[in-house]
């Protein structure tokens, strides 16, 4: 971390301390604890970038915090009642906010709503802690804008300069002999991708501006491929140099765009033979480049409507697609809605104060997945029974004694959790658990012996585990084969977006939604394969990657291509390749292409060798996919997403 960075978040941990001065102000002693809670979730939630669409944003928070608390009123009036209510509200939130493994957003509203249930409030102070919850609401929205809002812009700038630089270095190699790939390359471009991703995942909402940033990044990332994999002259290459040193000093801001489009066209003009891809994709570079300079700022940033998003990418479908029993979101949110509304069933009906120490473990303990390799179950527990001891620790030594100081060593852990952002699994869950264990322990009698909460404590994680198991256990393999097919279905929708491009339909949300998606789905593959590797799902990973991106290649080579004669004609035979060898299709890619080729000029004729290339790349998919179907009996169904 570099020490601006660092600066940053402490004057953000000092914003955090006034905010929850002021709350506690407010809303009293007895809604300090959600404060708390609100606080941790901003930390959390920094790494989602909700401002693409702040109000709804903010509607989306303020609904799930009044569910919490509405759900708290109704549970404590009756023990039947509130399992009813809690296994609904927990469920509902659970599926609304869990996405991966990576960032577990979820975490803590539902550590916030066991320690609102834990600690009720009479009906006459209901609606100020209702209050407390939306102003917890909007503190996280807030948080949120300040933080990203130029992240978008300074992500973009600084990760296209570097793609730009990467493919200059391993182009400077390639010429000097060395032994050059283009795995860097491809994970700087994945970089840049994540920029614009995380902000538009979760609804698919996208910019004229954050669409040209995901074709420059797939037309640097397949240039830089293109570059070294192709048999350009020596010339064409080393003349490929002060184009890219251009390239960068705009994206460094210190040249005008002018110049970079006049340098890409001398080249083109004076290389009409080089690699048709390398020509392609400058040509996308300068259109799109082109659109981000003559466009006015408001119409780059203006954010799609939901009316405009394809009905297959709209919240709605998305639902139906998850509310199903063989879904990672579906199973996940019953398991831990059924864990946490029986103990706090068994706490109320049995008046057994302690046993709610059961819910919080549970809170921290229950995971999406049912881990498929022993080394991840052991990171799970050494890192539940880590964040425990250091529990025990901090209660035996300083919170028994003084538990008004528990508040401010939540903040610290949350603070730590923030500064460190722990990608190991095993880290994650000693923060997790002394989160979950701290709120607790302001909640729960402080004269309760340290024996007495360990045993509930490990009650609870025996608990948890033993129900991840036999409640809808979920596999990554499941999930992999799942999104392998979806994977598969994307790649079917890039094609015929193709077609209808070729055919005079062009649908740019359309296609942003497809590729963000892919991109998600491949994201999420990767997770899990780092996890429990399957080499058949990483080869099919690596060949949909490739059909992704050039799909995205090949549509934007065709609206950033002057339409004249020969490329109409490469169109229809565009169209005529898709409807005889595509998804529809039924007759097989012949080795002899010629025919297909016939009366196209030189780059019409590659350019269909690239469009039948990708429709064997997606061929050669769908039989990976039936071979990886084929070796688990208990596929789930497949409901993949169709544009």
């Amino acid at each position: 971390m570099d020490l601006k960075t660092f600066i940053k978040k402490n004057l953000l941990f000092v914003a955090i301390i006034i905010f929850v001065t002021l709350f506690m102000y407010v809303f009293g002693s007895e809604n300090v604890l959600i404060g708390v809670m609100m606080i941790t979730a901003a930390l959390m939630m920094l790494s989602k970038n909700l401002t693409g669409k702040p109000f709804k944003s903010l509607a989306g928070l303020i609904g799930i915090n009044v569910t919490l608390g509405v759900g708290s009123f109704l549970a404590y009036l009756n023990p039947w009642l509130g399992l009813v209510t809690n296994f609904t509200v927990v469920f509902i939130v659970t599926f609304v906010l869990m996405h991966d493994i990576k960032s577990p957003v979820q975490f803590p509203f539902l550590l916030g709503y066991a320690f609102i249930l834990a600690f009720p409030v009479p009906v006459e102070e209901f609606p100020l802690r209702l209050l407390s919850l939306i102003v917890g609401s909007i503190f996280i929205v807030v948080l949120n804008v300040v933080v990203n809002r130029n992240r978008l812009a300074m992500s973009c700038h600084a990760g296209i300069s570097g793609l730009f630089s990467e493919i200059k270095s391993l182009l400077e190699k390639f010429l000097n002999g060395e032994e050059v790939n283009s795995n860097t390359l491809i994970e700087k471009a994945k970089l840049v991708n994540s920029a614009v991703y995380d902000r538009l995942e979760e609804k698919y909402y996208t910019s004229p501006g954050s669409r040209s940033a995901i074709n420059l990044a797939i037309s640097a990332e397949e240039l830089g491929k293109a570059v070294i994999d192709g048999d350009d002259e020596e010339q064409d290459l080393r003349d490929l140099l002060p184009v890219l040193d251009d390239l960068i000093s705009y994206q460094e801001l210190k040249i005008p765009l002018e110049q970079v489009h006049n340098s890409i066209m001398q080249y083109l003009d004076n290389h009409r033979s080089a690699d048709y891809e390398v020509l392609s994709s400058l040509r996308i570079i300068d259109y799109e480049l082109d659109i981000l300079v003559k466009s006015d700022k408001e119409s780059l940033i203006k954010y799609t409507d939901s009316e405009q998003i394809p009905k297959s990418f709209r919240m709605k479908t998305l639902f139906k697609e998850n509310f199903r029993r063989d879904s990672l979101k579906f199973s996940f949110a019953f398991r831990v809605a059924l864990l946490l509304a029986l103990w706090e069933f068994i706490g109320d009906y049995y008046n057994l104060e302690n046993a709610k120490w059961l819910a919080f473990t549970t809170v921290a303990v229950v995971q999406p997945y049912l881990e498929a390799t022993a080394s991840k179950s052991l990171m799970r527990v050494k890192g539940t029974l880590v964040g425990v001891a250091i529990f025990t620790v901090l209660a035996y030594f300083i919170l028994i004694e003084n538990p008004s100081l528990t508040p401010a060593v939540l903040m610290i852990i949350s603070y730590l959790y923030s500064i460190l952002d722990p990608k190991r699994y095993d880290v994650m869950m000693v923060f997790i658990t002394l989160m979950a264990l701290m709120t607790a322990s302001m909640v729960f009698p402080t004269e309760t012996s340290i024996i007495e909460r360990l045993v509930y404590i490990l009650l609870g994680i025996g608990a948890a585990m033993v129900g991840s198991r036999i409640i809808f256990p979920y596999r990554l393999k499941d999930e992999n084969i799942e999104l392998s097919g979806r994977y598969i279905s994307i790649s079917k929708s890039q094609i015929r977006e193709l077609r209808n491009v070729a055919s005079g339909t062009v649908d740019d949300v359309k296609s942003a939604a497809l590729t963000l998606t892919a991109h998600t789905i491949a994201e999420k593959i990767k997770v899990n394969n780092d996890q429990d590797n399957d080499d058949l799902v990483d080869r099919l990973m690596t060949k949909q990657t490739e059909v992704t991106n050039q799909c995205s290649i090949l549509r934007q080579i065709l609206i950033s291509t002057p339409d004249d004669g020969s490329v109409k004609d490469t169109k229809k035979m565009v169209v005529k390749v898709i409807d005889t060898f595509g998804s529809n299709g039924k007759e097989s890619i012949p080795k002899d292409i010629s025919p297909f080729l016939d009366g196209l000029t030189t780059h019409g004729s590659e350019y269909m060798k690239m469009v039948l290339n990708v429709l064997r790349l997606q061929r050669e998919s769908e039989n990976m996919f039936i071979e990886l179907t084929s070796h688990n009996e208990d596929t789930p169904t497949i409901n993949a997403v169709a544009a």
